[in-house]
């Protein structure tokens, strides 16, 4: 046996010295059963040393010492374990020593092995999966961890979260001339288990590196937020689809994706089939449409025949902005005045128009460059006076700015509207957002328009005023109520203009409204971001932009409360370009780990997606419960409900879309418990998620409203729990012929039967109850 000068010079010092007590050393357990005694009754040999009355041998390695014992400071020594249970946390037990394992380093959760979280770039035990684990003043904390529940002043509080492929997910605004839109995505359920999953648009700059468009399936678990790329969902395309809208075309649960981009409109089914459909392929060769950069949308039954139909918003593109500008040459310095966005209500089936055009309170001019005409700049004169608001044909065909609208087909292809029916599509600003809610409250669903520098829409109710649009602008930002066909502009009184900062106008894309600190009130989370400045503007103009979040107050203005409720600043880390900070655009809100708190999703001009989750506070405030509404007689796809609590008197319609490139969720995320829920049909529902996150499926009954035909006349009868004794207080019919002729007359109940005299060639009948129009048009059944 090879001895190191240390054992040797330690084992002769120890010697003729037993009385002398040894040293304890942490690392081992000395033996104590083996070898010769030693101290009084004698020395040990010269090669060994006496420890705790034994003779032991010194050693230099393990394969000197016996079994079941291990080399430790030059002793054998008893093994410190057999298992890895043996040993303290952090330790595994490799050749009987408990050896500290190295911490492994991660970015994400999916780093970690099984039951461990990412916590501070370090994978550690996992001791919480979700809020229940932990104290009921405590909660699971990304990362696994139970943390103490804050109690803020203002009862709300946000933190950032992250997720592999969702937020390192990477885009650059391509070089040139753009419209400066960013990317977006839009959510939908692949799979109908309930929860959303996402798609994320692509947008490419040369020589910077970035990621495709993506499908993430949501495999989150309440507190922890997991997706998993789906590559093989979509085909590989050179062409850029920054943003995506979902549907669900056969109202099945199981929903399609529409992508959009420029130039291109792909429908994606993911089932039964797998199938891709460009919906641009059903525009005539010559349709100035077929360069739309399509980049809003919303799933909408506007033909009223139980069918799925879509608005299409078309924006600026390299190609527009290109054809632009030789349009402003050729009218040698006519002003660049578009139109900017309005209220289309929707007329009633009797009325010969599609819509009407209600503005957001700007003044219309109509010699300005976007204008739609069947004509040339040069074969037609602009009068500087006041035009039909029916009229949008002043100027000349913008085509591609122009929105575009196509009808379900029974087999479920889409085909184009003609422009002469729908009123909207001779709107032709850049569409940044649409958004449907029924304005007038009088059942039918109307089109709101953010054109050009209005950029995203959503409602709220205020506190003793009632329900109010709010757009978001470049500059200040419009509250507005419509009192009797005026428009009523409320955004600087309320406190929800900010108009600017540091003498630079702001610019506010995507709205999200809620009630977010749980007051009873509704408060408005609004994205902002600056577009590239122009030379000779300070670039901090990027930094001075920020997401604010306005909590409503009684009695008083909302209060502007980002810094103080963990709101990230816009900084160089999230938009990765290190010459300009971050700059959002679109927003939406959704329960993406079903853990009963929202997480809004921010979208940005360039850079990734950023991701606030709400905290959980000490307040005991119920869950926040997902809705699944299942539509029976009019289609939706997120739009065109309306919540109240129970107990409550006023509906809140928050979910309308609205956004810049991103589509919001098609499930209702209530912040009651316990309430009743508007079908856009009329059909009022109660709900109950018994103080859990959902989702709680809500079913419309099907066939409330039921036809009999009886010779000469149709018999109308109702089941509806919702309405007063079951049947409508008063019902209004209207009747459509083959020609498509619409009459229209008030019904006297017989009994519970509400008869309708019908001609030989009457098709359809609608009908209005007690003041609201169910928007479906009912096959008048055969002999």
């Amino acid at each position: 046996m090879v001895r190191t000068a240390f054992a040797l010079s330690l084992s002769w010092a120890l010697l003729g010295c037993p009385s002398v007590e040894p040293v304890t050393v942490d690392a081992g357990v000395p033996l104590t059963d083996s070898g010769a005694s030693c101290g009084n009754e004698g020395p040990c040999d010269a090669d060994q040393l006496c420890w705790e009355g034994v003779c032991q041998s010194p050693c230099d390695r393990d394969g000197d010492c016996e079994a079941d014992t291990i080399c430790q400071t030059g002793w054998c020594q008893r093994s410190q374990c057999q298992h890895t249970e043996d040993c303290p946390t952090e330790h595994r037990c490799e050749s009987g020593r408990c050896v500290e394992v190295p911490p492994t380093r991660c970015q994400w959760d999916e780093d970690c092995p099984q039951d461990q979280r990412c916590q501070q770039s370090i994978c550690r035990e996992e001791t919480c999966r979700s809020h229940a684990d932990c104290g009921l003043e405590s909660r699971c904390a990304p990362g696994g961890r139970c943390l103490q529940r804050p109690q803020p002043e203002l009862g709300v509080v946000f933190e950032r979260r992250f997720a592999a492929g969702l937020t390192d997910h990477h885009a650059a605004e391509p070089t040139g001339m753009t419209g400066g839109y960013g990317f977006g995505g839009g959510f939908f359920d692949l799979d109908r288990d309930g929860d959303l999953d996402l798609y994320l648009g692509d947008r490419r700059r040369q020589d910077t590196p970035t990621d495709d468009a993506v499908i993430l399936e949501n495999r989150s678990y309440p507190g922890r937020l997991r997706f998993v790329p789906r590559p093989d969902l979509l085909q590989a395309n050179p062409a850029q689809y920054p943003s995506a809208f979902g549907l669900d075309i056969e109202n099945d649960g199981y929903h399609e994706l529409l992508r959009l981009g420029d130039g291109s409109i792909l429908l994606e089914r993911f089932h039964p089939e797998r199938s891709t459909t460009e919906l641009i392929d059903a525009l005539p060769a010559e349709h100035p449409g077929r360069i739309c950069f399509a980049g809003a949308a919303v799933a909408e039954d506007i033909d009223h025949d139980g069918r799925l139909d879509l608005w299409i918003g078309c924006q600026l593109s390299e190609r527009v902005m290109a054809e632009l500008t030789s349009v402003l040459v050729q009218l040698e310095g006519s002003p660049y005045q578009p139109l900017i966005g309005a209220t289309f209500l929707r007329c009633s089936p009797d009325e010969p128009c599609s819509h009407r055009r209600q503005p957001f309170g700007e003044p219309y001019d109509p010699c300005g460059a976007f204008r739609n005409s069947g004509g040339s700049p040069q074969q037609e004169a602009c009068e500087r006076q006041a035009a039909p608001v029916e009229d949008l044909r002043q100027r000349f065909r913008f085509g591609p700015m122009q929105n575009l609208a196509f009808q379900q087909q029974p087999d479920g292809q889409f085909r184009l509207f003609d422009d002469s029916e729908l009123l909207p599509l001779l709107d032709d600003g850049s569409a940044l957002g649409l958004g449907s809610l029924d304005v007038n409250d009088d059942g039918l669903p109307d089109l709101l328009v953010a054109n050009d520098s209005l950029m995203g829409i959503g409602a709220l109710v205020v506190e003793g005023e009632g329900e109010l649009i709010y757009v978001s602008d470049e500059g200040p930002n419009k509250a507005v109520q419509f009192v009797e066909d005026e428009v009523v502009q409320r955004g600087e009184a309320l406190g929800l203009d900010l108009p600017m900062i540091d003498g630079f106008p702001l610019f506010a894309w995507g709205i999200v409204v809620d009630d977010f600190n749980r007051d009873g009130m509704d408060d408005v989370y609004l994205a902002q971001g600056t577009l590239p400045p122009p030379a000779g503007i300070d670039t901090i103009v990027w930094s001075l932009h920020y997401d604010a979040l306005f909590l409503q107050q009684q009695d008083a203005p909302f209060s502007e409360v980002s810094s103080q409720v963990g709101i990230s600043a816009h900084d160089t880390d999230d938009s990765l370009n290190p010459r300009h900070a971050y700059s959002s655009r679109g927003a939406a809100k959704a329960d993406l780990d079903s853990d009963g708190y929202l997480e809004i999703l921010t979208m940005a001009y360039e850079g990734n997606p950023r991701l606030h989750s709400e905290v959980p506070t000490l307040e005991a405030h119920p869950p926040r419960c997902t809705l699944i509404p299942r539509p029976s007689l009019v289609p939706s796809y997120g739009t065109g409900y309306a919540l109240k609590p129970t107990g409550g008197t006023v509906w809140r319609r928050w979910d309308l879309q609205g956004q810049l490139r991103l589509g919001t969720s098609p499930y209702i995320l209530s912040p009651y418990p316990a309430g009743r829920i508007r079908f856009p049909s009329g059909a009022t529902l109660s709900f109950d998620c018994q103080q859990t996150p959902g989702p709680v499926v809500i079913e419309e009954p099907r066939d409330w409203i039921q036809l009999r035909r009886t010779n000469n006349r149709v018999e109308l009868y109702f089941q509806a729990p919702w309405l007063a004794g079951g049947i409508p207080g008063q019902l209004h019919v209207a009747v459509r012929n083959e020609a498509a002729d619409v009459r229209s007359f008030r019904i006297n109940p017989d009994g519970r039967r509400f008869p309708v005299a019908i001609r030989a060639d009457d098709r359809a009948v609608m009908a209005k109850i007690n003041g609201r129009w169910v928007p479906r048009w009912l096959a008048i059944p055969t002999q």
